[in-house]
């Protein structure tokens, strides 16, 4: 399965405006007569048609890099995890409350690149699956439970607060798990400072 977007779910509607264009347009520019134009509008419908098919997670991942396993693991986390952050950003665009849509916003922001950091490197996935399997497919739920409760005449009060306050919980442990796939570089980065630190130490002590 591959990944979607609004453009490649609209695909279609999309190559066959940019191809229905051509033809005009070339007839304008170029004088030719109208069926002149028809071959290479639809080589124009194809070939937009086929920029905008979405890619399939890894494809372009080296062969023998990870194993299939690992790597077949993942694409199932991702395929689910891009399926809640469709649904989390098609419930967030109804929202009225724009502090809790900013909020939801802000976790679709961070889910979308911690697949993108699992998609450049499977063996992350062990540090962030919890996040992708459970948390943002919950965010997603509670979206739309919101989404319910606005749509509401008269909503219970303590209902709205409680999930907006859960809302801003998430908000915290998404952070936490984005945070968690830069820290071996942080790790990295304390260990390079130490020893820079005890290499110009020792420079110091020798001038």
């Amino acid at each position: 399965m591959a990944r979607r977007s609004v453009l490649t779910d609209n695909r279609d509607l999309i190559a066959g405006a940019v191809g229905g264009g051509f033809a005009p347009l070339a007839t304008f520019l170029f004088g030719l007569p109208i069926y002149a134009t028809l071959p290479g509008a639809l080589l124009v419908f194809f070939g937009t048609r086929l920029i905008l098919t979405p890619k399939a997670f890894f494809e372009d991942l080296p062969k023998g890099e990870f194993s299939e396993a690992r790597i077949d693991l993942a694409r199932d986390v991702l395929i689910a995890a891009d399926h809640a952050l469709a649904s989390l950003a098609a419930t967030v665009e109804h929202l009225r409350n724009e502090a809790v849509q900013d909020k939801l916003l802000h976790l679709h922001r961070i889910a979308s690149e911690v697949v993108s950091e699992v998609e450049r490197d499977p063996e992350r996935l062990m540090q962030v699956q919890r996040l992708l399997t459970y948390y943002l497919p919950a965010a997603s739920r509670l979206s739309t439970g919101y989404l319910a409760l606005e749509r509401k005449r008269n909503p219970n009060p303590e209902r709205v607060a409680e999930t907006e306050a859960m809302i801003a919980r998430l908000d915290k442990i998404f952070d936490d798990y984005a945070d968690r796939l830069v820290m071996p570089e942080v790790e990295g980065l304390d260990v390079e400072l130490r020893l820079l630190d005890d290499a110009i130490r020792d420079e110091e002590f020798k001038a």
